[in-house]
């Protein structure tokens, strides 16, 4: 299963049901958003002893959040806490 910056903006959008998650781009208009974009460090990795690979998929999620950077700062926690907490599961499929 490949991921795409959908398939995180999805995830996000599921743990923060009240707030604003886009994918790819961050509207100017809102005061406050989440927006995830994919990194540009794709490596397929070969895996020992075999034929098989895996790629790791890696995002960034930008908060956009009110005027000040105090308020950004809390929702950045916010927001790291809630991806540590739910990491292991992704769209109802157990990662552990």
């Amino acid at each position: 299963m490949l991921l795409t910056v959908k398939d995180v903006r999805d995830w996000l959008a599921s743990i923060f049901t009240t707030d604003t998650v886009l994918a790819g781009f961050l509207d100017a208009n809102l005061t406050q958003c989440l927006s995830v974009y994919q990194r540009d460090t794709g490596d397929w990795n070969q895996a020992i002893g075999g034929s098989s690979t895996y790629q790791r998929f890696h995002a960034k999620v930008l908060v956009h959040w009110g005027t000040t950077s105090n308020a950004c700062e809390v929702k950045a926690t916010a927001v790291f806490n809630a991806i540590l907490a739910n990491s292991s599961h992704y769209a109802g499929i157990n990662m552990d």
